[in-house]
């Protein structure tokens, strides 16, 4: 699947693992060592946690929009899409691969824009 929010630097990285299973070596949940992965392949600032809570100190805070970070409590990815239902976020661990998904926007306690 290629969006039209691709020209991100960092969907355009992430869209290279969709269906990937986990890269990262961890042996506990990885979506944040994967997003952190992408943020620096993608010449970005990525922090050093790997719990997705941390993403609340990703760059700078953002209006929900393609290519922000979307933070959740327990699950964080990158914004390539809006739907009716929600953001469509590609992330790792979605499902045991990185995917993509559709999350409710209660979920997302903040958007942040990587810098």
């Amino acid at each position: 699947m290629l969006l039209d929010g691709a020209a991100t630097p960092l969907i355009a990285v992430a869209q290279r693992y969709v269906g990937s299973h986990n890269f990262t070596g961890l042996h506990a949940p990885w979506c944040m060592a994967s997003l952190r992965v992408w943020l620096a392949r993608a010449g970005y600032e990525a922090p050093r946690s790997n719990r997705a809570i941390d993403g609340l100190h990703i760059g700078i805070a953002s209006a929900p929009r393609v290519g922000a970070v979307a933070v959740m409590t327990h699950h964080i990815g990158v914004v390539v899409a809006f739907t009716r239902r929600g953001p469509l976020i590609l992330s790792g661990n979605h499902g045991g691969r990185v995917g993509y998904g559709v999350y409710s926007p209660r979920r997302i306690l903040a958007y942040r824009q990587p810098i």
